[in-house]
């Protein structure tokens, strides 16, 4: 399957203002993000899904994910 960040910029652009405190949705936009190569974005998704978690062993495997992201 082949993604094109024009792709990823529709589906994952700030379309949605609710949609930025629900941490599905931060989550899923880093794994695609990171899907497309996009690291320094999904970085930041990470970092932001990190922020809304409370549970700290989802915490921890959002931590583990964005520590995989290649420079």
């Amino acid at each position: 399957m082949r993604v094109y960040r024009s792709q990823a910029t529709i589906v994952t652009g700030g379309l949605y203002s609710r949609l930025t405190e629900y941490l599905p949705y931060w989550a899923a936009r880093a794994e695609f993000l990171t899907k497309i190569g996009a690291n320094d974005e999904a970085r930041h998704s990470y970092e932001i899904a990190i922020g809304l978690e409370r549970d700290a062993a989802v915490r921890r495997f959002l931590e583990r994910r964005q520590s995989a992201l290649m420079p």
